[in-house]
């Protein structure tokens, strides 16, 4: 073994060990710290880049979960108008079936139905007119060309919701700007096929609404949350540090860095050696 004064290999060695488990130390407390295994594109490159995209796609599954759920309650709105709709004209059907039979209705119950008849279409109006998500009227004609909604997390990943112009729809059947009367059978007699077209009409978007909401919506929201889901945890699988793992690896660099220090001084020790040989 060669003793030299003016340069020390083997405190140079422990000093660079020793440099290299503190910074191995740093990493690791930012690491635990954080809760991430990448802080900064340097910790892995590839792995941020893949990370990042995850991210930007989660966050547009989250917006069209969020634009989902809000054509559910959309459509149940609009759907719950018509319900109540419905149960009106069945109403409206039952006074017209009345006032047909002149044989057992006198004149002021015929009457007294045209009047409640009357009063079931001035309803049945205002509420086609009124019922409203967001400030969109839902049955006055607004959806009738449709309208869309964005259930992915890219462009063009959007389905289309159509509503009937349901006042128009009363408004054609109920002849409402020359509304028929009840006082008389025949006069009822018409407006019974007006409403019995009306129900029809209704029921029927309120079973178009319903397959939308069920086959599109709902089936398409728990698709999404299945692969939001899925794409979080691939994104944790690449983001996020095994603390176990980590926390191991703190361990062993703490103590490698004890050791370097332990054996550094060890090292500045071997040149006082020469004083042996000089004395």
């Amino acid at each position: 073994m060669s003793l030299r004064i003016n340069t020390n290999t083997q405190a140079l060695n422990g000093h660079r060990q020793m440099i290299r488990n503190d910074m191995a130390i740093a990493k690791s407390l930012e690491k635990l710290s954080s809760g991430l295994k990448i802080n900064r594109a340097s910790d892995n490159a590839a792995g941020l880049i893949v990370s990042e995209q995850l991210r930007a796609q989660l966050g547009g599954l989250q917006q069209a979960m969020d634009n989902t759920s809000q054509a559910v309650a959309m459509v149940q709105t609009a759907e719950g108008a018509m319900d109540e709709m419905n149960s009106m004209l069945a109403k409206a059907k039952k006074l017209a079936l009345n006032s047909m039979s002149n044989a057992t209705t006198d004149s002021a119950q015929a009457k007294a139905n045209d009047n409640e008849y009357k009063n079931i279409v001035s309803s049945l109006l205002r509420i086609a007119n009124n019922t409203q998500y967001a400030q969109n009227g839902l049955l006055s004609g607004a959806f009738s060309a449709g309208k869309g909604v964005q259930i992915g997390a890219f462009g063009g990943q959007k389905i289309s919701i159509s509503i009937a112009n349901i006042v128009g729809v009363l408004s054609n059947n109920l002849n409402v700007t020359n509304l028929s009367s009840l006082s008389q059978a025949s006069l009822a007699s018409r407006a019974l096929q007006g409403i019995e077209s009306a129900i029809t009409l209704i029921t029927t978007q309120r079973g178009n609404l319903g397959a939308v909401q069920s086959n599109s919506l709902e089936t398409g929201l728990n698709s999404l949350r299945v692969s939001y889901e899925n794409l979080k945890a691939a994104e944790s699988t690449i983001r996020d540090v095994d603390f176990a793992e980590e926390s191991a690896n703190f361990t062993r660099n703490t103590i490698l860095v004890q050791s370097a220090t332990a054996m550094l001084a060890q090292a500045n020790q071997l040149p006082q050696n020469v004083l042996k040989l000089l004395g």
